[in-house]
């Protein structure tokens, strides 16, 4: 790996720890207007059910997108945190053995 795309890497964990941030937010939000909306249009009847299928559930596509948004960035901010503990070859201790492991365990992890 290039050493120049770990540089900053905690600037860019903390932007990407933001922008997850924000998105749960948003999609928690969304959820809740979209969830009043629904149920206000739909009500109690017996024909609830369909109306919630042609009504509601087109509703919950944005909340499904930026879901996947969500946890797609918060796998990437995961897997750069590896990537950059990887990079730098920090050397674990373990504790009372005295023993040194390298970064086998990093490269075990991602498949390295």
């Amino acid at each position: 790996m290039n050493k120049k795309y770990f540089k900053n890497y905690r600037i860019t964990i903390a932007i990407l720890s933001f922008l997850n941030t924000c998105v749960i937010l948003s999609t928690i939000f969304w959820f809740n207007q979209v969830n009043t909306d629904v149920m206000k249009r739909v009500g109690t009847g017996p024909e609830s059910g369909w109306i919630f299928f042609f009504i509601g559930l087109p509703m919950y596509f944005p909340i499904c997108i930026s879901l996947v948004v969500a946890i797609s960035l918060l796998a990437f901010s995961i897997m750069y945190i590896f990537l950059s503990i990887k990079s730098k070859k920090i050397i674990i201790t373990k504790k009372g053995s005295g023993r040194k492991m390298s970064d086998s365990f990093f490269d075990w992890r991602l498949g390295g």
